[in-house]
């Protein structure tokens, strides 16, 4: 293949690689804290200094400086350069290279991904205010009853679209410069063969907005708030959405869930909602599609541990049992949420409320007890033959068990319920030809000693522009105040020039793939940002934070500045003495 690969191909290829799962085909890795430690494959070494950030898709070793993203880590281990690790990469995870370079076709693509994810965000913004302002009218009257507050509701940025004017999102739309081809292409409208009008398709739907993992709005689901069928009503696949490869509420619930170690998949927006309104925040849900290999994948990236919490009729329990192989042979730790026959989540946490929650979490079941409960409930087991019917159908499970202990332990137990020896089970599993898995290679290295490294001290610039890496509101205004010349070094000043200069989409480990090898002190200077952990919490406020320390940082030197002139004996001393009482009730105001 040729040198040149667009870079949206090399951020698609980012995404759907696991870089934790890709490490550690390679080489035996220990988890401690949220990240994954292992001897360096890239120098010598007898205590572990080489981490994984599986949260932030990239590595670094401590001992050796060296650190990148999947794409660095192949070519660094296998001496391959970046086309070829790239070609190697895509193969891994199923992504077709172009054979050709970039042309005005290239361009084009790139540039209408952009205007989609422009366009999606102004609809967002449009859906959001029409809510606001009818929050008194039906929509609002059916969040109180679903017992949504404003506030979840605005977290979730939760819309409206109107009911009494079809055409009110392709007309704001308009006024915005988009053209009526455009919006038909991300799926907002729909033309009318009637009349050739474009109409809102989500119309008199309350809106909930589906963003990546990055925090884009990508797509839509509408629900009807009156009669009306479908009741749920979702975005068509288009450039830059796909549902079987996102999860609705991620860029929401990925801090609880490597907080918590452990996610909750969900069937619904509303059972999502509704969990958050309870304290249930590692929530997420699959998108009108059962759950996907893809969307596990991405899951992997914040832990490997989930609750499946699905409807308790027939078809969400037979969803459960395809989830669970999905996520089993992703290396996940599974246990399944049984809800009373009819009732879904939402309905369990607005009877139960959250302290039922926690004692459904107690009762929670293993795969294998999972399937024992549906086999039960299809087959009689006081039967003999019903008997035969039941292992016959756990025997894959079984077999498919990486655990011996687990294994065992479950045998014991059928064999008990069913009222027949063990071995008669073990026989049975002998005569399927089924091949009992082996329990998983330990990808386990020696406990790290304590690790030597200087720890990063940045200041409030440094931290700002570490919120930039990630969010484009942050980057727009840090890019305005930097101009003032005292938030950022030059290093400092060149990132960001880099990240504004390029089409970045606020993925850090997407940029470690920029910079070329005159730009090797960046890219150390970005690693050294991205081993910066910033709290969980709400990113707007702690930007707003960081650039109000910055601004007192700023009044401070000016003050420290004038007091060692007025020391001096400076002639105009007066006019120091009232720019620092200014500077000072200025400083003051700031510091409340």
């Amino acid at each position: 293949m040729n040198g040149y690969i667009p870079q949206e191909i090399i951020d698609d290829i980012l995404a759907r690689t696991d870089l934790l799962e890709l490490v550690g085909s390679y080489l035996p890795l220990r988890k401690m804290g949220k990240n994954y430690f292992g001897l360096c494959p890239f120098h010598s070494e007898d205590s572990p200094s080489f981490c994984v950030h599986p949260d932030k898709q990239y590595y670094r070793c401590y001992g050796c400086g060296k650190g990148g993203n999947a794409i660095q880590f192949v070519m660094e281990l296998e001496a391959l350069p970046f086309p070829e690790a790239v070609e190697k990469l895509a193969s891994r995870c199923g992504v077709t290279l172009p054979e050709r370079r970039m042309n005005r076709e290239d361009d084009a693509k790139a540039a209408e991904r952009k205007m989609l994810l422009r366009m999606h965000a102004d609809a967002a913004e449009f859906y959001a205010a029409q809510l606001n302002a009818n929050l008194g009218g039906a929509a609002g009257a059916y969040l109180k009853r679903r017992g949504i507050d404003p506030q979840l509701a605005l977290r979730f940025k939760l819309g409206l679209a109107p009911e009494d004017d079809w055409q009110a999102l392709a007309e704001h739309l308009r006024r915005k410069g988009y053209t009526p081809a455009q919006m038909e292409l991300a799926g907002l409208v729909s033309r009318s063969a009637k009349n050739g009008k474009y109409y809102d398709k989500f119309h008199g739907r309350l809106i909930f907005p589906i963003n990546d993992y990055r925090g884009q709005c990508i797509a839509f689901g509408g629900r009807i708030i009156g009669e009306g069928e479908p009741k749920y009503l979702n975005s068509s696949q288009t450039p830059i959405y796909n549902k079987s490869v996102n999860l609705f509420a991620l860029q929401l619930a990925g801090p609880a869930i490597r907080e918590k170690d452990a996610a909750v998949l969900m069937e619904g927006y509303m059972d999502v909602l509704t969990a958050h309104q309870y304290g249930i925040t590692n929530a997420v849900a699959s998108l009108g599609t059962a759950l996907t290999p893809e969307q596990v994948r991405l899951l992997k990236r914040y832990t490997t541990n989930a609750y499946i919490s699905y409807d308790g009729d027939g078809a969400g329990l037979k969803a459960a049992r395809r989830a669970i192989d999905i996520l089993r042979e992703q290396g996940f730790s599974v246990r399944v949420l049984v809800y009373p026959q009819g009732m879904d989540p939402d309905d369990f946490l607005r009877k139960y409320g959250a302290e039922g929650w926690a004692k459904l979490l107690q009762r929670s079941l293993g795969p294998l007890e999972f399937m024992l409960k549906l086999a039960e409930n299809k087959y009689d087991i006081t039967d003999v033959v019903g008997k035969g019917q039941v292992v016959a159908e756990l025997l894959p499970g079984i077999a498919k068990t990486g655990s011996a202990v687990e294994r065992e332990s479950f045998i014991r137990l059928l064999a008990d319920r069913l009222g027949v020896a063990a071995e008669t089970i073990y026989a049975d599993l002998r005569k399927s030809g089924l091949n009992i898995a082996p329990p998983p290679k330990p990808k386990t290295a020696p406990a790290p000693e304590i690790l030597h490294r200087q720890e990063i001290m940045p200041g409030v610039g440094e931290l700002l522009l570490r919120l930039a890496l990630e969010d484009v509101n942050v980057c727009n205004r840090l890019t305005a105040e930097a101009q003032q010349g005292d938030l950022l070094d030059e290093k400092g000043l060149q990132l960001l020039n880099i990240i504004n200069k390029s089409d970045y989409d606020q993925v850090p480990a997407h940029l470690l793939s920029r910079f070329n090898e005159d730009n090797a002190g960046l890219r150390e200077f970005l690693l050294k940002l991205l081993d910066v952990e910033l709290p969980d919490e709400n990113r707007e406020r702690l930007a707003a934070e960081y650039f109000q320390a910055a601004q007192a940082n700023r009044l401070q030197k000016r003050i420290d500045v004038i007091n060692k002139e007025v020391a001096a004996g400076a002639s105009n001393w007066r006019e120091l003495l009232t720019e620092l009482n200014e500077l000072q009730r200025k400083l003051q105001q700031l510091k409340g």
